[in-house]
């Protein structure tokens, strides 16, 4: 990805910017297709990073909202890819209480 401004008429590419953390709750989807095959979710909306991580298989962040979305893009496509797993995105799983108890709207014992 780049980031480019039109200026004078030219077009001009600008500085890169630290990446902005996505919003919202997140899974992760690890998907294997063809080693030479195109990720066929890549630059789907929902998709916040895609990362291959050995040829044939990636590991791709999707917001929680569109997750439906992207597996049946993944399943349906030609060749299918095979989701090999699905999970929280580990930055939620962080940012979730302890246990019972420990959650903010949660009462305290007396």
């Amino acid at each position: 990805d780049a980031v480019c401004s039109v200026r004078d008429g030219a077009l001009e590419r600008r500085a890169a910017r630290a990446p902005v953390p996505p919003s919202g709750p997140h899974v992760v989807v690890e998907t294997q297709g063809p080693p030479d095959g195109r990720l066929p979710v890549a630059g789907h909306p929902g998709v916040t990073s895609a990362e291959e991580i050995v040829p044939g298989t990636h590991r791709v962040a999707v917001r929680a909202a569109h997750s439906d979305v992207v597996l049946r893009a993944l399943l349906t496509a030609r060749p299918p890819w095979h989701v090999v797993r699905v999970a929280p995105h580990p930055v939620d799983a962080d940012a979730r209480p302890a246990g019972p108890g420990s959650g903010p709207d949660q009462e305290s014992p007396r």
